[in-house]
């Protein structure tokens, strides 16, 4: 890590590795496929902060909830999502009845996030290449209600260049944005990953 910090001082300003070492809080986005936005509140006993730029996110203020076990999450009220994958799909300016690819969908946060802009209207065809990320992609897709979803496995290069209405591609990436959680990262580990 140390070779990391010291490669990046020179270029990134102090503010971005302060910023970066504070704990992280959960949060989580609201499936209005399943539930109205204001009745999270009613399953959800911490104090929710909604994001300011997007109405469906809440950063959860209780760092010791598991929000996994709550009967909320296993009704597929809401998924935990980093507000960073949030963002993409309202780049994406999602609309109901448009044909969507979504090529790295696995495990699914962005691919659900998107039906529920669509309104489970129009088609999603969620793709990825491991059966053990697929298996994880269709379990969040029954859990949060999502019908509008075709799940393929194949390499994205097979897809035809025409034919969608938008596209995401949130690629294997290096995990950079995992060092906040997880202490173990490592310049190797992200050199192995490159390789993908």
């Amino acid at each position: 890590m140390e070779s990391f910090v010291e490669r990046y001082k020179e270029i990134l300003p102090h503010a971005f590795f302060s910023y970066w070492e504070r704990p992280t809080l959960p949060s989580l986005r609201v499936n209005t496929l399943k539930i109205e936005l204001n009745e999270i509140f009613d399953w959800i006993d911490a104090e929710l902060e909604q994001l300011k730029f997007y109405k469906f996110g809440f950063v959860v203020k209780d760092k010791i909830l598991e929000l996994g076990k709550l009967p909320a999450f296993k009704l597929g009220f809401f998924h935990t999502q980093e507000i960073s994958s949030m963002i993409p799909v309202l780049v994406l300016d999602i609309k109901p009845k448009l044909k969507v690819l979504d090529l790295c969908a696995a495990p699914g946060s962005k691919t659900t996030q998107i039906a529920q802009h669509m309104k489970n209207k129009g088609v999603i065809v969620a793709n990825d290449v491991k059966l053990k990320r697929i298996k994880a992609l269709v379990s969040n897709c029954q859990r949060l209600g999502v019908v509008n979803v075709v799940i393929t496995m194949q390499d994205g290069r097979r897809f035809r260049k025409k034919g969608f209405d938008r596209v995401l591609v949130d690629a294997p990436c290096t995990g950079m944005g995992l060092r906040r959680k997880h202490s173990n990262w490592s310049l190797s580990r992200t050199l192995k990953l490159s390789n993908l």
